[in-house]
């Protein structure tokens, strides 16, 4: 882990809750931690400032969650568009998924970390993925790609009845 000081600086706001908004702040970071909000010239009086990036113009908000994913159908993006939802679930996600049950674990740790690259470019720190109807490894294989890219989420087990 990366033990030096990172200043995010200036920036137009910092969104830190729904009734916290700080204008022309700056955000000390030590290794994945947050340390400090404060101007700049108070963290650089505080600190030993290894790095720092100018914010001047950008909004810096919290990490945001996605509460509902489906990492599986990451290689169904784009198809059947234009199926409504019944016919979509009968003619491509159910088949797909059944034929994806006896696939290795190497097919749902790269759809996890297909995943991961994608949720982290859009600013997304955390997610939920629900897991209809998968092995408990292939489960266990994308639980465990989420925390190899140190990424926070929750694998929440279900089962269905169309």
């Amino acid at each position: 882990m990366n033990n030096n000081h990172l200043v995010l600086r200036d920036a137009d706001y910092i969104i830190q809750d729904a009734n916290t908004i700080k204008k022309g702040q700056s955000i000390l970071i030590k290794g994945n931690r947050i340390i400090e909000v404060a101007p700049y010239t108070q963290l650089k009086s505080n600190y030993t400032i290894d790095q720092e990036r100018d914010c001047v113009g950008e909004i810096i908000l919290p990490g945001l969650i996605n509460t509902h994913t489906h990492i599986h159908e990451t290689m169904m993006r784009g198809l059947g568009h234009d199926f409504p939802f019944h016919q979509w679930c009968d003619r491509l996600v159910f088949p797909t998924a059944k034929a994806m049950e006896e696939e290795g674990e190497e097919l749902y740790r790269a759809l996890a970390l297909i995943t991961v690259m994608e949720a982290s470019s859009s600013g997304t720190t955390a997610l939920i993925e629900h897991s209809v109807n998968f092995a408990k490894r292939h489960c266990l294989t994308m639980a465990h790609a989420l925390s190899e890219f140190g990424f926070r989420g929750a694998i929440a087990k279900g089962a269905e009845d169309f």
